[in-house]
């Protein structure tokens, strides 16, 4: 029996060494371990990378949208929130107030090429002066203008002279308040020379002459009441909007009757002047 089985296991140990080629050949090549490693080792580098980019891409589109659609909505939400808000209303109300008074000086140099008419008011105290060969007449008045001009050259010369001449017709109203109180009405045709510079601030003479018509009686002075006037001085307007200027002035004031009565000194006045013009 033991020969037996010894010899059984010979034969199916030969049949085992005899099988073994045969299956090794059949069998595929085994990958080897590093290429494998290394596939791996790049795959697992590679897929976050891609996944995390088509994710980023995806995601700001997303938002972009998100944005572009619920973007009025919830501006318009917040703007309901902010009316119904007392304080925050308060608080908007005042800002829009303070946007609309601001107001940009405007360009001088264009308005004065551009405009056609000017309109304008002012009104001033004034103030007589001794005479040169007499005292004081002791005269004052107030006077309330107002003035139509009309340009009649163009914008011409260089630097700080440049500028316009123009026409201005000005009635007037005197409300005499020494010697006496009356009034006195008058009207006056000026040139005026306007210094057009680049900022709103533009400075201008005038100079003219008109006829007064007033009821004061100055015996040692000027007892006519139809008088002539000689008028100059210089003034200054600043445009805090465009075809608007605020003007203050400081006139020479001369009142005589020409020399067809006696006597004849005159009156010399010095008057202030401030106002508002339009332009068109």
């Amino acid at each position: 029996m033991q020969e037996r089985s010894g010899r059984l296991g010979r034969i199916r140990a030969a049949r085992k060494n005899a099988l073994t080629p045969s299956l090794r050949s059949r069998a595929p090549a085994p990958r080897s371990r590093p290429a494998k490693r290394a596939g791996r080792f790049h795959a697992r580098r590679r897929l976050p990378y891609r996944s995390t980019s088509s994710c980023g891409w995806h995601g700001l589109m997303v938002m972009t949208l998100l944005i572009q659609v619920l973007g009025p909505s919830a501006a318009s939400a917040s703007d309901s929130d902010r009316r119904n808000d007392p304080i925050l209303a308060s608080h908007l109300v005042s800002h829009t107030a303070q946007r609309a008074m601001k107001v940009v000086p405007a360009r001088a140099g264009v308005i004065f090429r551009d405009r056609k008419w000017e309109l304008g008011a002012m009104a001033g105290y004034a103030s007589s002066l001794s005479a040169p060969r007499g005292d004081n007449p002791g005269v004052s008045f107030s006077p309330i203008l107002v003035s139509v001009g009309c340009p009649i050259t163009d914008i011409h010369g260089t630097g700080s002279f440049q500028g316009d001449l123009e026409i201005v017709i000005e009635p007037a109203l005197l409300a005499m308040t020494a010697p006496a109180r009356s009034p006195a009405e008058g009207v006056s045709l000026l040139l005026r020379y306007n210094f057009v510079a680049k900022g709103p601030w533009v400075p201008f003479f005038d100079i003219g002459m008109g006829v007064l018509n007033w009821s004061i009686e100055l015996p040692d002075v000027l007892v006519t009441k139809f008088n002539f006037t000689l008028q100059a001085g210089p003034g200054l307007r600043y445009f805090p909007a465009t075809n608007l200027a605020l003007v203050g002035q400081l006139r020479f004031h001369h009142i005589s009757n020409g020399g067809r009565d006696r006597p004849n000194v005159g009156v010399n006045s010095v008057v202030a002047l401030v106002g508002v013009s339009r332009f068109f």
